[in-house]
Parts: structure tokens; sequence; C-alpha cells
């Protein structure tokens, strides 16, 4: 996948949760397909360029906060909630049961944030 970025374009990798145990994974995979043009082609491109992260969104956003930053621009097709504890340093589960400081927003040069 493709990401404009001030004019320059980079490369972003898209994850979701596992569409086969997955709701979650299942609803991403459906709008991503509603998306692409009906080919094969498009298909195979969006499984290609869509890595599956396993079978629960927390999960994947406990691997990324586990992960050392810089983060690769990513993509988490994941639930709004989820989303929000992992902004907000709640506890995801597992290896990442406690809670941590919210992530600060990151401020460009024209003012935007990333």
């Amino acid at each position: 996948m493709r990401s404009s970025d001030g004019g320059r374009l980079r490369a972003l990798r898209a994850v979701r949760p596992n569409p086969e145990s997955s709701t979650t994974g299942l609803l991403a995979t459906h709008a991503l397909y509603q998306g692409a043009p009906d080919t094969n082609e498009a298909r195979r491109a969006v499984e290609r360029d869509v890595r599956i992260g396993g079978d629960d969104p927390r999960a994947l956003l406990c691997q990324l906060r586990l992960t050392p930053k810089p983060w690769p621009p990513s993509a988490f097709l994941v639930p709004e909630n989820v989303l929000d504890d992992f902004n907000e340093g709640r506890p995801l589960g597992g290896p990442c049961a406690r809670a941590l400081p919210p992530l600060q927003r990151e401020q460009t040069e024209d003012g935007r944030h990333d």
C-alpha cells in the first residue's frame, strides 16, 4: 500500500487480525475487497499487501507497543475502542497488562500531527 506524505510516497504497512478467526479481521477484509477492483489480481494484491497479524486486535497493538520506536508507517485495522486504549496507554492484556502514559502526538513543522 502507498500513502501520500506531503507529495512524497512512502510504503505503508497495513495489518489486520486473521479473518478466519476474528470478526474484526473478516470485516476489514470485506472492506478492503470492496475498495478494490473486482478482479482476481486486485484480490491477490490485497492479500499480498495487507499482513495478517494474529487473532486478537489487542494483541496486534500490544506487539506494536513492545516494538522499539521509531515505528514503521503502519495502519492497524482494529476496532476504535481498542485503538483508543492503545493511544491512551491503557492495559491491552498479555505482556501489555500494565498501563503506560498516553502516546504523545508528534507535531510536524507545518502544524500537522503524525
